[in-house]
């Protein structure tokens, strides 16, 4: 039996579905968009597998990135796969950069004990490239021939977030 009620425990939620629209390459797919928020005010069952992981009320907000969602349909009309979940774009919200259970997990201050649970953190390699793509970013406005050769550039030169850049 499945005793997180969700709802019980956040009695303001909302999905906040929006932005339907039928894949053009397969037509029995849907595509939508959810951006979800609600508020820790409600208490779980006491004993419960809520309770667990939400603890005592808090009166926390959650407000999640968006996350692409879709419904597969079988000829027949009906509900074959739904996938929710896929951020696209961490830096929204204050789930930490994540989607779904986990993203309001830690919005109310909880934490699972695997990677996968936890907020984004970039990895060494990852930080090792951004820092070198801006030092030849840097090295090539330092060539430049003239202002305007510079200012194209600058122009030209994409801004990726920093390995310590924050996300909430």
């Amino acid at each position: 039996k499945d005793t997180v009620d969700f709802f019980r425990s956040f009695p303001d939620a909302t999905a906040g579905f929006h932005h339907f629209r039928v894949d053009p390459f397969d037509p029995a797919r849907v595509w939508f968009t959810a951006r979800a928020s609600g508020t820790h005010t409600g208490e779980a069952v006491p004993g419960s597998d809520a309770a667990l992981l939400f603890g005592e009320v808090s009166g926390k907000h959650f407000t999640s990135p968006p996350q692409a969602c879709s419904l597969l349909f079988t000829p027949e009309g009906k509900v074959k796969q739904f996938t929710i979940g896929y951020v696209m774009d961490r830096c929204i919200g204050n789930t930490g950069g994540m989607g779904g259970f986990f993203g309001v997990l830690h919005a109310v201050g909880k934490t699972l004990p695997f990677e996968e649970g936890k907020s984004w953190a970039p990895s060494w390699g990852y930080a090792l490239y951004v820092e070198v793509g801006r030092v030849f970013g840097r090295l090539r406005l330092l060539t430049a021939k003239d202002e305007a050769e510079r200012y194209r550039l600058e122009k030209a030169m994409i801004k990726m977030p920093a390995a310590t850049d924050d996300i909430e």
